[in-house]
């Protein structure tokens, strides 16, 4: 690439979809999201995580998921809770896959903390410029799916440190995660 300052995407997180598809939809789900997204060269890939991708191809992914599972932000939940997995097997954490993230997927998004209290375990997560979001906000409106699939990912990467089950609520890319302080959870 010979702007480095173009968006771009992390091979790692590309790999992460393409398992977390894999797990959830199996292999005929997984290849029509790819299908769809015009990057059938992709169904039995395993690209190098060190190197990066093309923002473009990420998007297409992104809009293909957001297209074919548009009613179903149950399995977009659950694909973001493996991609959570895939994407930080060693469980460091939602302050790390937050951090990782970012340093991902390079296209000027944030990810902050905005609150967290101890007391009532309970995590306040904001995301602008969500590169999720991709063409479906272009078109005046966000895609529930991928706000789905975000649930899914910082809910599994609290749940993980914690050993605690987390309810995960979303209004407006803000993320509301709250602990169950009775339910233990054997997720990590």
């Amino acid at each position: 690439m010979d702007d480095d300052s173009a968006p771009r995407v992390k091979n790692i997180v590309i790999n992460a979809l393409l398992e977390s598809f894999y797990d959830i939809l199996d292999r005929d789900g997984r290849n029509s999201i790819l299908r769809a997204a015009g990057t059938p060269e992709l169904m039995d890939a395993q690209l190098d995580p060190r190197e990066y991708t093309d923002y473009e191809v990420f998007n297409k992914i992104i809009d293909a998921m957001n297209l074919l599972l548009q009613f179903s932000e149950f399995i977009a939940y659950e694909i973001g809770r493996k991609f959570a997995i895939y994407s930080d097997p060693s469980g460091n954490g939602i302050r790390a896959i937050i951090q990782n993230l970012q340093e991902w997927i390079q296209t000027g998004w944030t990810i902050e903390v905005i609150r967290e209290d101890p007391e009532s375990q309970e995590m306040v997560i904001k995301v602008e410029n969500c590169p999720f979001c991709g063409t479906c906000k272009e078109a005046g409106s966000c895609g529930a799916v991928t706000c789905d699939f975000l649930r899914g990912i910082f809910s599994m990467s609290l749940e993980k440190t914690s050993r605690q089950a987390v309810a995960c609520l979303e209004h407006d890319h803000v993320f509301t995660l709250m602990m169950d302080k009775g339910g233990e959870t054997n997720n990590g």
